[in-house]
C-alpha cells in the first residue's frame, strides 16, 4: 500500500464532512437532503477504498469534528467498505500498515528482510481479520461472506501476492471457518460459503446433491460437474488454506470426507511432470489427513478402495475422473451403465492389468512409508485388517459350505481384490517389517483363529494359510517388547494345543510348529526370571505415554507438513500443562528448540508459549536450557533461531515475576551481559561469512567480465529512489554482522532487551553487583560505539537504564530499598552523557530515548530532594519553626549549652 498522503487525506476528510453535513443536517428540507444524500453517496462510490480508508478512520475517532447525527452514517460508510471492489485487500493493507507492531516486527527483522516486502505481525493480522470478518449489525453473515468471498478468493490464488496468500488464508481459515457460528458444517454462512465451493470441484457430492447441482456443463455427451481448470483451483486453494496458517482441527474437517478422492488424483498414473498440478496438492493433501488420523482408518479406508477414481458413500456412484486431452483432469457424470451397488471394490477398472495394479500398490506403500514415521499403531492396525480379510476369505473360499450374506453386508472379495490384498501384504512385510505387531495380542488372536481352523481341517498339508499364521507367531514371540506374562493361561494353552496338533502332523510346517512350541514353553518356564511383571500404570500414564509418542513423531518427522507439525506440537502442550509424570524435560526442551527453528510464524510463535507453560513447573531447567542455545557456543544456530530464543527467554522471565532470583537469576543474568558485550568470538560464523562474501565478489567479477563493464540493475527503481540513502542502509546492513572477534550487533541489543526485561521483572532478585555492572555496560555503550549500524545497540542500552529508573521508582513507592541508584557524582555524569547523546546521536529514536531518559533523571533528582527534605525537617514538633508568640515569650533551648536536669538526694 502505498504511503499515506496526510494533506491530501485532510482535504478529503473536509470534503466528506462538508457533504455529510449537506445531506443529513436535521435541519435541511425533505427534497435538500434527498438531494445532498444521493450526492454524498455518489462522491463515496467513486472515490477509491484505499484511499477513503485513512479518512473515514480519523473522523469516527472521538471529538469534536464530526457533528453527532453525522458520525452514524460516516461509521456505516467504513463497515461496508470492505465489500466494495478491492475493498478487502485495501481494508487489510490499511490495517497493516498503521498496526504499531508492523513497524517494531520490520525493524527487529532487518532492513534486509524488510526489503524483501511487508512484515506482518501476528498481532496486526489478528486485528485485520477481526475486522474483516465482523458483519455490520444491519446485514446477516450469509450476505457479508457472499460478497466477501470472491475478493478472498483471489487474494488466496495469489492475485495479492504470496504475503496475501497467507493473509487471506488465516482471514479464511481463523477468521470464518475458525468461528463456529460461521464456520460449523454443514449450515453455518461460512462453511457454505467458503468451504463446499472448494470441497465441491474436488468431491460434487459435498455440500449438495449432484441431481439439484446448477453447475454442470454440457461438454460432447457428457455433463461436466468440475472443469480442468476449476479442479486444479480447488486444489490449490485447499492446499494453501491448511498450510499457510496450520490448524489441525480444521485440516480435519475439510478433509475427512475426500480421503478417497484425494487418493485418486494422488495416485493417478502419468509421465514425467504431467498432471502435477492435481497430482501434487492432492498428495500433500493426503499425507495430511494421514498423520492426522493416528487409528489407520483412512490407510484402511484408501486399501479397501485401492483402484478407485470415483466417490462413494452409501448411495450410487454418480460422477468420475476422467483425464481430458488437454493434459487435464476433470470431474464428469458417469453414465448409468457406469454406476455399481456399492459392497464391490469401487470403481476398479474394467481391464485392471497386472502393471496398473502394482502402480498403486507401489504408490500406496510410499504413502505407508511417510506415515511410518508417526502412525505406527495405525499401520499394525492395517495390516493386521488386510492378514484376517485374506487369510479368512482365503479359508472360507476352500469350504464347501454354502455361504448366505446378510443384507447390507459385503458380498465376497473377487479375484483382483485378493491379489491387491496379497500385494499389499508382502510389500508392508518388505517395507515397514519393524512396525507391524505394535499390537501383539491382534496379531496372537488372529494366528490363533487360523491355527484352530487349520486343525479342523482334513487337508492341513496343502493349507497354505498355515505357513503365514505361524509366520505371524514366530514374528511376536520373538519380539523384544513381547511379554509371556501378558498373555491370559487359557489363551496360552489354546495356542500350545494348536501348535502341538501341528506339530504332529508331519507336514513342512511341522517343525516350525515344534520349534514355536519349544520357545513358548521357554518363555513359561520362569516366568519371573525372563519377564519381570510390569508394575503397575494407571490409564493416565498409558495415555500420555501414547500422546507422547504421537507428538514426537509428528515433531521429528522430516516429512511432516506444518498442519501435522502443529498438531504435535498442541499434543505436547497438552502434556506440558497437565504437567504429566511422563515428560522428560530435557528431550521436551530439544524438542521446543527444534520446532523454534520452523520457518512457519504461527508454529514458533507457539512454541514460545510451550516454553512458558514448561517454566511454571520447571523454571531453573528452562531457563538454563534456552540461554544455554542462546548463547550457542558451538554456533550451531542462525540468527533467526537465536532472536526467537531471546524473545522466549524474555517472555518466560516475565512470567517468572518475583522468583526470578538467587543462582538462576545470576547465572541467566551474567550471561546476557556476556552477549551483550563486544567481545564474541564465533570462528564460524566468521569463515561461512567470508566464505560467502568471496563467492559472490567471484559472481560478480564473472558477470562484470561477461557484461565487458558493470552489470546494469534492472530492477524497477521507485521514484523516490536515493543513492546516498540506500549506501547508508547497506552499510547498516552489513555492519550488523558484526567484526572479526565481535558478536552479531543484532543479538548484543536483543541481549540487552532481555536484561532491560529482567531488571523490570525483579531488579532485587538479580542483585546490585550484576545490575551495576549491566548499567556501567550500557552507559559506556552510548559515547563508545556512535556508528549508525549500532543504533539499534544504544537504542537497546538506553532501555536497560529506563528501565532501572523505573524500577528504583517503584519501590521506593513501596517503601524498600534496592541497594542501588543513581547519587552524587555518577548522576552528574549520567545525566551529561544523555545529554550529548540527546543532542549529538545520529539516529532520532536513540536521542528521543535518551531525552525521555535525561527527563527520568530529573524527575528522580527532583523527587529524591524533595524526599530528603521532608525527611530531615521532621522532628518533635512535626518540623514546625518558630520563635516567639505575641504575648509570650517561647525560645528553644539549646542541647550544647544548658545541662541535663539532675536529681541530687538530700538527707
Amino acid at each position: 500500500m502505498a504511503p499515506i498522503d496526510r494533506k491530501a487525506t485532510l482535504a478529503l476528510e473536509e470534503d466528506i464532512i462538508k457533504l455529510g453535513e449537506a445531506a443529513y443536517d436535521p435541519e435541511l428540507s425533505k427534497e435538500s437532503a434527498e438531494a445532498g444524500i444521493q450526492e454524498f453517496d455518489t462522491f463515496l462510490e467513486r472515490t477509491a477504498a484505499y484511499v477513503l480508508l485513512p479518512a473515514l478512520v480519523s473522523l469516527v475517532k472521538p471529538g469534536d469534528r464530526v457533528k453527532p447525527w453525522l458520525r452514524p452514517h460516516i461509521t456505516r460508510a467504513l463497515s461496508f467498505l470492505p465489500l466494495r471492489p478491492r475493498g478487502v485487500r485495501s481494508t487489510i493493507e490499511f490495517v497493516l500498515s498503521v498496526h504499531p507492531t508492523t513497524a517494531a516486527t520490520a525493524e527487529a527483522r532487518g532492513q534486509e528482510a524488510a526489503s524483501k516486502g511487508p512484515q506482518i505481525s501476528p498481532e496486526a493480522l489478528t486485528s485485520a481479520t477481526q475486522l474483516v470478518c465482523s458483519p455490520p449489525q444491519i446485514v446477516t453473515p450469509y450476505y457479508w461472506f457472499e460478497h466477501l468471498a470472491p475478493q478472498l478468493f483471489s487474494l488466496l490464488d495469489g492475485n495479492g501476492g504470496l504475503d496475501m496468500v497467507k493473509v487471506a488464508a488465516y482471514v479464511i481459515g481463523y477468521g470464518i471457518l475458525g468461528r463456529p457460528q460461521f464456520g460449523a458444517p454443514p449450515d453455518a454462512p461460512g462453511w457454505q460459503l467458503f468451504a463446499e465451493p472448494i470441497l465441491r470441484c474436488i468431491d460434487p457430492s459435498q455440500g449438495r446433491s449432484l441431481a439439484k447441482s446448477d453447475s454442470e456443463t454440457i461438454v460432447g455427451a457428457r455433463n461436466v460437474l468440475s472443469s480442468e481448470a476449476e479442479l486444479a483451483d480447488a486444489l490449490r486453494r485447499l492446499a494453501s488454506l491448511i498450510s499457510s496458517h496450520p490448524n489441525p482441527g480444521l485440516s480435519r474437517r475439510l478433509l475427512r470426507n475426500i480421503v478417497l478422492p484425494l487418493w485418486s488424483l494422488a495416485s493417478w498414473p502419468a509421465e514425467g511432470t504431467e498432471l502435477e498440478d492435481y497430482r501434487a496438492p492432492a498428495g500433500f493433501l493426503l499425507h495430511i489427513i494421514l498423520q492426522l488420523s493416528v487409528d489407520g482408518a483412512q490407510l484402511i479406508r484408501i486399501a479397501d478402495n485401492l483402484m478407485c477414481r470415483r466417490t462413494h458413500g452409501g448411495r450410487l456412484m454418480r460422477w468420475k475422473y476422467v483425464e481430458s486431452g488437454k493434459g487435464g483432469i476433470s470431474i464428469v457424470k458417469s453414465s448409468p451403465s457406469d454406476d455399481e451397488p456399492m459392497g464391490k471394490l469401487l470403481s476398479i477398472h474394467h481391464v485392471s492389468d497386472e502393471k496398473s495394479i502394482d502402480f498403486k500398490v507401489n504408490a500406496f506403500l510410499d504413502l505407508v512409508k511417510l506415515a511410518s514415521t508417526s502412525d505406527a499403531f495405525g499401520i499394525s492396525n492395517l495390516f493386521i485388517t488386510i492378514c484376517r480379510r485374506w487369510l479368512v476369505e482365503e479359508d472360507e473360499s476352500n469350504s464347501p459350505e454354502l455361504v448366505i450374506s446378510a443384507p447390507g453386508s459385503r458380498p465376497p472379495r473377487n479375484f483382483e481384490e485378493k491379489i491387491i490384498d496379497a500385494k499389499l501384504l508382502q510389500g508392508l512385510i518388505e517395507t515397514v517389517p519393524n512396525k507391524l505387531v505394535e499390537e501383539s495380542a491382534q496379531v496372537l488372536e488372529l494366528s490363533s483363529n487360523i491355527l484352530h481352523r487349520a486343525n479342523r481341517k482334513e487337508d492341513i498339508e496343502n493349507d497354505d494359510t498355515v505357513a503365514i499364521a505361524l509366520s505371524l507367531l514366530n514374528m511376536v514371540l520373538t519380539s523384544p517388547s513381547f511379554k509371556a506374562s501378558s498373555m491370559s493361561p487359557s489363551f496360552v494353552a489354546s495356542i500350545k494345543e494348536s501348535l502341538a496338533f501341528k506339530a504332529k502332523a508331519q507336514t513342512e510346517s511341522s517343525a516350525t510348529a515344534q520349534n514355536l512350541l519349544m520357545l513358548l514353553d521357554f518363555k513359561l518356564i520362569e516366568p519371573d526370571a525372563f519377564d519381570v511383571p510390569p508394575p503397575t500404570i494407571s490409564e493416565r500414564v498409558l495415555e500420555d505415554r501414547l500422546t507422547y509418542k504421537l507428538a514426537t513423531g509428528y515433531i521429528t518427522s522430516p516429512d511432516s507438513p506444518a498442519p501435522v507439525r502443529a498438531e504435535g506440537l498442541d499434543l505436547l502442550t497438552t502434556l506440558i500443562t497437565a504437567r504429566s509424570p511422563i515428560l522428560d524435560v530435557p528431550a521436551t526442551m530439544i524438542l521446543l528448540s527444534s520446532l523454534i527453528q520452523d520457518e512457519e510464524e504461527y508454529i514458533y510463535l507457539r512454541v514460545i508459549k510451550s516454553f512458558i507453560r514448561l517454566s511454571l513447573a520447571h523454571p531453573k531447567s528452562v531457563l538454563n536450557g534456552i540461554l544455554e542455545r542462546y548463547f550457542d557456543a558451538n554456533e550451531d544456530l542462525n540468527l533467526d533461531t537465536r532472536l526467537r530464543l531471546g524473545e522466549a527467554l524474555a517472555q518466560v522471565i516475565e512470567k517468572a515475576g518475583e522468583t526470578f532470583t538467587g543462582d538462576v537469576a545470576h547465572h541467566v543474568c551474567e550471561g546476557l551481559l556476556a552477549l551483550a558485550g563486544r567481545r564474541g568470538h564465533r570462528p564460524k560464523s566468521q569463515e561461512e561469512k567470508a566464505k560467502r562474501r568471496a563467492a559472490e565478489k567471484r559472481k560478480n567479477k564473472a558477470a562484470e567480465d561477461a557484461w565487458g563493464g558493470p552489470v546494469p540493475q534492472l530492477d524497477d527503481i521507485p521514484e523516490d529512489h536515493n543513492p546516498e540513502v540506500d549506501a547508508i542502509l547497506n552499510q547498516i546492513v552489513e555492519g550488523w554482522e558484526g567484526k572479526r572477534d565481535e558478536e552479531d550487533v543484532r543479538i548484543r541489543a536483543s541481549a540487552l532487551s532481555v536484561f532491560a526485561s529482567a531488571i523490570d521483572t525483579n531488579v532485587a532478585g538479580i542483585g546490585s553487583a550484576i545490575v551495576g555492572g549491566g548499567v556501567d555496560l550500557a552507559i559506556n555503550m552510548l559515547p563508545l560505539e556512535p556508528e549508525p549500524e549500532k543504533a539499534i545497540l544504544r537504542r537497546s542500552a538506553i532501555l536497560v537504564v529506563l528501565a532501572l529508573l523505573h524500577a528504583i521508582s517503584s519501590a521506593k513507592g513501596a517503601g524498600r530499598d534496592i541497594g542501588i541508584g543513581f547519587q552524587g557524582q555518577s548522576m552528574a555524569d549520567v545525566s551529561r552523557i544523555f545529554q550529548y547523546i540527546s543532542e549529538t546521536d545520529n539516529d532520532g529514536l536513540v536521542r528521543q530515548h535518551a531525552t525521555e531518559t535525561l527527563e527520568e533523571l530529573k524527575n528522580s533528582q527532583v523527587n529524591e530532594f524533595f524526599r530528603t527534605n521532608l525527611q530531615s525537617s521532621l522532628d518533635d514538633n512535626l518540623g514546625l519553626q518558630f520563635d516567639a508568640l505575641r504575648g509570650l515569650s517561647v525560645s528553644q533551648r539549646s542541647a550544647a549549652s544548658s545541662p541535663n536536669p539532675r536529681i541530687e538526694e538530700i538527707e
